[in-house]
C-alpha cells in the first residue's frame, strides 16, 4: 500500500512540473522540442560597403561575408546611402565568383543603382525589413584647443611620450541614452618612410565620470592618418549603434565595422577590397 501512495505522489509532483497529454505518453512524444524553422533570408540584415560584403545579422547573431556569402543566392533589395545621405532602394545580387587573396573579399552589385564621381563616397547597402539609417555624427574642428589638450592627457594616460595629430572628433549619441559620446582620432609619423601610427578612442560619461574606451585597430598595413569613421548603425537592433571604419593603404580600402558591448569595443566584421 505504501508503494502505491509514493508512486502516486510521485507522479502527481511529475505531472504538475512537466504536463503532458495522454496521446503524448502513449506517441512517445513527451517533452518534444519543436521544430527549428530557419529564418527566411529576407530576414537576414546585411551589410554592403562600396560594393564590398561585410556580413549580417540575423537569429541574434553576427554572420561574417564567409559564411553569409554562400547563402546569397536570391535578388534582395537595399537601402542604399551615399555619404550617409538616403538615396532610396536598389536590388543587389552577389556576383559569380570571388578571390580569396587578401584584401579581396566577396563583392554585392547593384546594376540598377547608378552614380558616377571623379572623388572618392562612401556608398552603404543594407538589407532586410526593417529600417536602417548610417548617422554621421556631428563634427568638431581638429583645431578644438579643448580636444588638443584632452588627447595630450589621454596619451600621457597610457605612456605614450610621441607627439600626435588630431585629425577628427566627432560627437554622437551611441546607446540613445540622450547624451553625447566622443570619439577622437589622432596620428604620428612613426618613421621617415611615412609610415604612421594611430590612436581612436570614445570618450563616454559612466557613473559621472569620463571614461575612454579604445577602438583596438590592429590593420598593420593600414595608413593610420588615412583611418576614417564612415558612420554609425544599428545593425542588430539592440539599441547602440556600431561602428564603421575605414582604412587605406596602397591600392586598396579595408572596412572594419565595431560593437559597443560590455564596456569595450569587439570587431564584428571586416573586408577589404581594391577599391
Amino acid at each position: 500500500m505504501g508503494k502505491i501512495v509514493l508512486f502516486l505522489t510521485l507522479l502527481s509532483i511529475f505531472s504538475c512540473a512537466v504536463p503532458i497529454r495522454t496521446s503524448d505518453w502513449f506517441m512517445g512524444n513527451a517533452g518534444a522540442v519543436p521544430e527549428y524553422k530557419a529564418p527566411q533570408f529576407s530576414e537576414y540584415r546585411i551589410l554592403a560597403v562600396n560594393n564590398l560584403l561585410l556580413g549580417g545579422y540575423c537569429d541574434g547573431r553576427w554572420i561574417e561575408w564567409p559564411e553569409l556569402y554562400p547563402m546569397m543566392a536570391e535578388t534582395n533589395d537595399y537601402k542604399m546611402y551615399i555619404d550617409g545621405h538616403y538615396q532610396g532602394t536598389a536590388s543587389g545580387q552577389k556576383e559569380m565568383e570571388h578571390s580569396a587573396e587578401l584584401y579581396s573579399g566577396a563583392e554585392v552589385h547593384f546594376p540598377d543603382f547608378e552614380y558616377t564621381s571623379d572623388e572618392y563616397h562612401s556608398i552603404v547597402a543594407f538589407s532586410g525589413e526593417e529600417d536602417m539609417e548610417i548617422l554621421s555624427g556631428s563634427k568638431i574642428t581638429p583645431e578644438n584647443e579643448r580636444y588638443r589638450q584632452v588627447l595630450k592627457e589621454y596619451l600621457a594616460g597610457i605612456g605614450v611620450k610621441e607627439e600626435f595629430r588630431l585629425t577628427d572628433v566627432t560627437k554622437i549619441d551611441l546607446d540613445g541614452d540622450g547624451q553625447d559620446e566622443v570619439f577622437v582620432q589622432a596620428y604620428h609619423d612613426a618613421d621617415m618612410i611615412g609610415n604612421s601610427e594611430g590612436v581612436l578612442y570614445m570618450r563616454k560619461v559612466m557613473e559621472g565620470e569620463v571614461r575612454s574606451f579604445v577602438i583596438p585597430i590592429t590593420e598593420p598595413t593600414a595608413a593610420a592618418d588615412h583611418l576614417k569613421i564612415e558612420g554609425f548603425f544599428d545593425l542588430n537592433g539592440d539599441g547602440t549603434k556600431e561602428l564603421l571604419i575605414s582604412t587605406m593603404g596602397i591600392g586598396y580600402h579595408s572596412y572594419l565595422v565595431y560593437e559597443f558591448k560590455n564596456n569595450g569595443f569587439t570587431r564584428v566584421f571586416e573586408n577589404g577590397g581594391d577599391h
